[in-house]
């Protein structure tokens, strides 16, 4: 399907730069269509399975400074230790993003909402707690290498909310977390 249609991608960043990167790291020299597309896939799977083609070989061979990668607010990062301890000098950090405790519609977001406060010694259902929570992770991530947060809001709208129409806001959404009925009556209005 992709192959099919992928002249419609003509003249767009994408096109360029996959048909940058089709050329120029898998070395094809066909144009990719619904007839190509089986060659496309046999080339690209082979140059996977080769050392050439594998994360520490592409991040030397592209020269890559640093990558960051997302985890969430539960997340031990035992990964990116295991990195830095493992002797390499390639650079990947981490960046905090706690979609999971903050979006009440999220399909986690009742059992990471407790388990954001066990880890955090806080009570997450109180506005005071859920901020000292977040603080907490922050600096857990920051630790670890973390210099950004990344967040995956539908609107950029916010509100700037003082202290009892936040902790009312935050009410709703401890209720939310106790009662899958009202999760729909907190997700205009985020904590």
């Amino acid at each position: 399907m992709f192959a099919s249609n992928f002249h419609l991608f003509r003249g767009t960043p994408s096109s360029m730069w996959l048909n940058h990167v089709f050329h120029e790291v898998f070395g094809l020299r066909v144009r990719l269509d619904a007839g190509t597309s089986d060659f496309y896939y046999d080339t690209i799977t082979a140059a996977l399975q080769t050392d050439a083609f594998r994360p520490r070989a592409l991040f030397d061979r592209f020269n890559i400074e640093v990558i960051a990668t997302t985890e969430g607010p539960l997340d031990t990062l035992e990964h990116h230790r295991a990195i830095r301890e493992s002797g390499w000098n390639g650079r990947v950090i981490t960046a905090y993003r706690p979609d999971e405790v903050v979006d009440p519609e999220h399909e986690a977001f009742t059992g990471a909402l407790k388990r954001f406060g066990e880890i955090t010694g806080e009570d997450v259902y109180t506005w005071d707690g859920y901020l000292r929570a977040h603080r907490n992770r922050r600096d857990f991530f920051i630790q670890h290498g973390a210099t950004s947060t990344d967040h995956g809001h539908e609107s950029a709208l916010t509100a700037d909310l003082s202290g009892p129409p936040a902790r009312a806001t935050c009410s709703r959404r401890s209720c939310a977390a106790a009662s899958a009925r009202r999760k729909r009556t907190c997700s205009a209005v985020r904590c």
